[in-house]
Protein backbone atom coordinates (compact mmCIF):
# COMPACT_ATOMS: atom_id res chain seq x y z
CA UNK A 1 0.00 0.00 0.00
CA UNK A 2 1.39 3.40 -1.02
CA UNK A 3 1.28 6.16 1.47
CA UNK A 4 0.27 9.61 0.22
CA UNK A 5 2.48 12.50 1.25
CA UNK A 6 0.65 14.90 3.50
CA UNK A 7 3.00 17.86 3.06
CA UNK A 8 5.09 19.51 0.33
CA UNK A 9 4.27 21.02 -3.04
CA UNK A 10 2.20 18.06 -4.26
CA UNK A 11 0.21 17.52 -1.09
CA UNK A 12 -2.97 19.16 -2.27
CA UNK A 13 -2.68 18.53 -6.00
CA UNK A 14 -5.75 16.31 -6.06
CA UNK A 15 -7.78 18.89 -4.18
CA UNK A 16 -6.73 21.64 -6.60
CA UNK A 17 -7.69 19.55 -9.62
CA UNK A 18 -11.08 18.74 -8.15
CA UNK A 19 -11.73 22.41 -7.31
CA UNK A 20 -10.81 23.57 -10.82
CA UNK A 21 -12.92 20.89 -12.48
CA UNK A 22 -15.82 21.68 -10.18
CA UNK A 23 -15.57 25.36 -11.11
CA UNK A 24 -15.80 24.48 -14.76
CA UNK A 25 -18.82 22.30 -14.24
CA UNK A 26 -20.63 24.78 -12.02
CA UNK A 27 -20.36 27.72 -14.49
CA UNK A 28 -23.28 29.57 -16.02
CA UNK A 29 -25.09 27.99 -18.94
CA UNK A 30 -23.49 28.89 -22.26
CA UNK A 31 -25.49 31.10 -24.58
CA UNK A 32 -24.52 31.54 -28.24
CA UNK A 33 -23.87 35.23 -28.99
CA UNK A 34 -26.00 36.92 -31.59
CA UNK A 35 -24.27 37.71 -34.89
CA UNK A 36 -25.21 39.66 -37.97
CA UNK A 37 -26.80 37.59 -40.73
CA UNK A 38 -24.55 36.56 -43.60
CA UNK A 39 -24.73 38.46 -46.88
CA UNK A 40 -26.90 36.71 -49.47
CA UNK A 41 -24.12 36.74 -52.09
CA UNK A 42 -20.67 38.19 -52.58
CA UNK A 43 -20.59 40.73 -55.38
CA UNK A 44 -17.32 41.83 -56.93
CA UNK A 45 -16.78 45.31 -58.23
CA UNK A 46 -17.35 45.55 -62.01
CA UNK A 47 -13.87 47.00 -62.61
CA UNK A 48 -12.14 44.16 -60.74
CA UNK A 49 -8.93 42.92 -62.35
CA UNK A 50 -7.05 39.68 -61.67
CA UNK A 51 -3.55 40.01 -60.23
CA UNK A 52 -0.69 39.87 -62.72
CA UNK A 53 2.62 39.51 -60.84
CA UNK A 54 5.64 40.89 -62.65
CA UNK A 55 8.35 39.52 -60.40
CA UNK A 56 10.51 38.31 -63.28
CA UNK A 57 10.88 41.73 -64.88
CA UNK A 58 14.02 43.72 -64.19
CA UNK A 59 13.33 46.45 -61.67
CA UNK A 60 16.44 48.61 -61.83
CA UNK A 61 16.89 51.64 -59.61
CA UNK A 62 13.45 52.40 -58.19
CA UNK A 63 14.13 56.09 -57.72
CA UNK A 64 14.39 56.75 -61.47
CA UNK A 65 10.59 56.58 -61.62
CA UNK A 66 10.51 60.09 -60.11
CA UNK A 67 12.83 61.61 -62.77
CA UNK A 68 14.60 63.55 -60.01
CA UNK A 69 18.31 64.13 -60.72
CA UNK A 70 19.25 65.27 -57.17
CA UNK A 71 17.66 62.11 -55.79
CA UNK A 72 19.61 59.97 -58.25
CA UNK A 73 22.84 61.74 -57.25
CA UNK A 74 22.12 61.18 -53.55
CA UNK A 75 21.41 57.50 -54.14
CA UNK A 76 24.76 57.15 -55.92
CA UNK A 77 26.55 58.82 -52.99
CA UNK A 78 24.80 56.58 -50.47
CA UNK A 79 25.69 53.44 -52.39
CA UNK A 80 29.36 54.45 -52.54
CA UNK A 81 29.65 55.57 -48.91
CA UNK A 82 27.60 52.89 -47.17
CA UNK A 83 30.07 51.00 -44.98
CA UNK A 84 27.49 48.38 -43.97
CA UNK A 85 27.01 47.39 -47.59
CA UNK A 86 30.76 47.24 -48.14
CA UNK A 87 31.17 45.01 -45.07
CA UNK A 88 28.32 42.76 -46.19
CA UNK A 89 29.86 42.45 -49.66
CA UNK A 90 33.22 41.56 -48.08
CA UNK A 91 31.56 38.85 -45.96
CA UNK A 92 29.84 37.39 -49.02
CA UNK A 93 33.12 37.32 -50.98
CA UNK A 94 34.88 35.73 -48.00
CA UNK A 95 32.21 33.04 -47.69
CA UNK A 96 32.42 32.28 -51.41
CA UNK A 97 36.20 31.96 -51.22
CA UNK A 98 35.91 29.66 -48.21
CA UNK A 99 33.33 27.56 -50.01
CA UNK A 100 35.62 27.26 -53.03
CA UNK A 101 38.52 26.17 -50.81
CA UNK A 102 36.37 23.56 -49.13
CA UNK A 103 35.26 22.22 -52.48
CA UNK A 104 38.88 21.86 -53.63
CA UNK A 105 40.08 20.18 -50.44
CA UNK A 106 42.88 22.69 -49.82
CA UNK A 107 42.60 22.71 -46.02
CA UNK A 108 45.09 20.76 -43.95
CA UNK A 109 44.99 19.56 -40.38
CA UNK A 110 47.41 20.66 -37.62
CA UNK A 111 50.07 18.19 -38.68
CA UNK A 112 50.13 19.46 -42.25
CA UNK A 113 48.22 16.54 -43.77
CA UNK A 114 45.58 17.38 -46.36
CA UNK A 115 42.05 16.68 -45.30
CA UNK A 116 39.67 14.97 -47.69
Amino acid sequence: MTRVREHGPTAFRGDRVRRRAGGLLAGAAYRVPETAPAAPAYNEAPDWKAAAPADATARGPWWTVFHDEPLAALEAQVADANQDLKAALARIEQARALDARCALGIFSDRLGRRQR
